[in-house]
């Protein structure tokens, strides 16, 4: 996951940025013993904020989309598309875990990332 979040970081073509990735839950639990499942907390931030933009970066997936929403989404959902990679052991919320619990660790971040394109506004 962390190799795909790199080359997501890598593509200035993308409208969004993997700005954090954080692991919590069971993973970090020693005493679990079999793994269920990694819970990550993937915080995007935004290349691009013209809509006009976003919707056409949609239409230029070929997808289908029923709804407006679902277009205007499609960045978010392609990201966490392709930081799962069809796995079902990663369990990714784009939720504060910081409500949840403080047991946390910070497996990647955009600014320790070299070969990534910087976010806007640094």
């Amino acid at each position: 996951m962390l190799d795909r979040a790199r080359a997501y970081n890598a593509d200035p073509g993308k409208p969004s940025y993997v700005q954090r990735l954080r692991i919590f839950g069971s993973y970090l639990d020693q005493s679990v013993d079999p793994l269920g499942d990694v819970d990550v907390e993937l915080v995007l931030g935004r290349r691009v904020n013209d809509p006009k933009e976003v919707l056409r970066y949609a239409t230029a997936s070929g997808r289908s989309f029923p709804t407006y929403i679902d277009r205007i989404l499609w960045p978010q959902t392609e990201a966490v598309q392709i930081l799962r990679n069809r796995s079902a052991a990663i369990n990714i919320t784009t939720e504060d875990i910081e409500q949840l619990t403080d047991n946390v660790e910070t497996v990647y971040s955009i600014y320790d990332d070299p070969g990534a394109v910087p976010p806007p506004n640094l």
